[in-house]
C-alpha cells in the first residue's frame, strides 16, 4: 500500500473510533438524565399516591352517617319524618 492510502486509512479509522467515543459519551449523558427524571417522576407518583390516601380517609370521615345527619340537623334544620308526614303514592 502507499503511504497516502495508509494515511487515509488511519485518518477515517480514528474519526470513526472518535465519532464512536463521543455518540457513547452522549448516550451514557441521555440515560443519566432520563434515570434522573425517571426518579423524580417515582418521587411525585409515590407522593400523589399519599395525598390520594389521604384524601380517601378525609372523604370516608367526611360522610359518615352520623355526621351527615348532624349537620342535616343543626346546620340545615332538617328533620326525620314523622309517620304522619309521609305520604305513599300509588300508581
Amino acid at each position: 500500500m502507499r503511504l497516502s492510502t495508509q494515511l487515509t486509512l488511519l485518518a477515517v479509522l480514528v474519526s470513526l473510533a472518535l465519532s464512536t467515543a463521543v455518540g457513547r459519551v452522549l448516550s451514557a449523558d441521555a440515560n443519566r438524565r432520563a434515570y434522573a427524571e425517571l426518579r423524580t417522576l417515582e418521587r411525585d407518583r409515590d407522593a400523589l399516591q399519599t395525598n390520594w390516601r389521604k384524601l380517601l380517609l378525609e372523604e370516608g370521615m367526611l360522610s359518615t352517617p352520623d355526621r351527615v345527619k348532624r349537620i342535616a340537623n343543626e346546620q340545615l334544620h332538617l328533620r326525620s319524618p314523622v309517620p304522619a308526614d309521609v305520604h305513599w303514592v300509588v300508581q
